[in-house]
């Protein structure tokens, strides 16, 4: 297994289709559902880092998707975990917190993928701030 990060490719247009379809169509595959066009403007635009996990065949087992920079209400940079799907999701956090770290970073945050809470219009998650 390998983990790395997926950056938009600047060899040209078709290098980005193809990138951008194989992030799509794997995170679809994992059970999570993009706004195509939102997900692509914030990659190409740098917003939106896309760390993989790869068995030995090469295909995505483990996807992230994840903001790293500075927080607005403090100086000090952080990850948020977006969306994270996969075979190995805790290891997939401990790659990204690494990530977080060689970018300077004191946290990541990662919200539960289930409610502790829910009512009518209301669903209530857990945060978990990892302290680097």
């Amino acid at each position: 297994m390998s983990f790395s990060v997926i950056a938009p490719p600047r060899a040209g247009e078709q290098a980005l289709a193809d990138a951008g379809k194989e992030i799509i169509f794997t995170a679809r595959d994992l059970g999570l559902e993009l706004d195509v066009e939102g997900f692509l403007t914030s990659w190409v635009g740098g917003a939106t880092k896309v760390a993989v996990e790869r068995n030995s065949e090469g295909q995505i087992i483990t996807l992230a998707l994840a903001a790293i920079g500075h927080r607005w209400v403090h100086n000090e940079v952080s990850a948020s975990i977006l969306a994270i799907a996969g075979e190995n999701e805790d290891t997939m956090i401990e790659f990204i917190k690494t990530l977080t770290l060689g970018a300077g970073g004191r946290a990541v945050f990662c919200v539960s993928k289930t409610p502790y809470n829910e009512s009518e219009n209301k669903k209530e998650y857990t945060v978990t701030e990892y302290l680097l």
